[in-house]
């Protein structure tokens, strides 16, 4: 976190994602002070490079944790669930915070928004990018969402999450990756077996219904575009 240099920041999310491919998710998700300061940079952290490093590597031990979580019978997947735990308490206990970084917009390089403003574009047709770290956290949270117990996931929808996630899928409409990631957490908010507050806030705190209403009737009501 002390390096201003993004290239580093870079090669050390390379060098925790092989290091836990080595050895395996749980030698670092069992360490409570380990997760605790791995999240704490993916919120805190002054630079986005080092905050998209640092949910680089959360995103991989969720990853790995997924995939194996059932390898091996009940006591092998118990122990898995008991050495993951510190990372998802960890997770639960930021939810307002990994929320409320939806909201920031990237940073963008020095040399770019000149030229966009010089390009004659209006203000208002300029959509900023949704950035990588945003980009990361949106995985993290898809992720992690039917893994945090009901209660963290009960926090994230008071914090307007499937809101916040569905004016970002229909504001960045060309970008796959972000629609993948909200499509996820609608799916499991949906599913048999989701708490019902979850399901309550995308459906009608989020207005899921209204939202697919206009997607399915671009041109209006009556399905026409006016003449002029």
């Amino acid at each position: 976190r002390a390096s201003p240099s993004a290239e580093l920041h870079s090669l050390a999310a390379d060098l925790f994602t092989h290091l836990i491919a080595q050895f395996g998710w749980g030698v670092l998700v069992s360490d409570a002070r380990f997760v605790g300061a791995l999240l704490d940079a993916c919120v805190d952290a002054r630079l986005q490079s080092v905050r998209s490093c640092a949910m680089s590597t959360a995103l991989e031990l969720l990853k790995l944790f997924e995939k194996e979580r059932d390898i091996g019978g009940d006591e092998a997947a118990a122990k898995r669930a008991e050495d993951m735990q510190p990372l998802l308490d960890a997770l639960g206990g930021r939810i307002e915070n990994f929320v409320a970084m939806l909201n920031i917009e990237p940073e963008l390089a020095p040399h770019l928004t000149p030229f966009l403003r010089d390009g004659g574009i209006p203000d208002c047709l300029l959509v900023t990018p949704v950035g990588s770290a945003r980009l990361k956290l949106y995985s993290l949270l898809a992720l992690g969402l039917p893994l945090l117990p009901e209660e963290a996931q009960l926090a994230l929808a008071q914090c307007r999450l499937f809101e916040i996630a569905l004016d970002a899928f229909e504001r960045y409409a060309t970008n796959n990756m972000l629609h993948s990631q909200v499509t996820s957490m609608v799916t499991y908010a949906l599913r048999e077996g989701a708490p019902r507050a979850l399901t309550a806030s995308l459906v009608h705190d989020a207005s899921l219904p209204g939202r697919l209403a206009a997607l399915a009737s671009p041109f209006g009501e009556g399905g026409d575009v006016d003449a002029e």
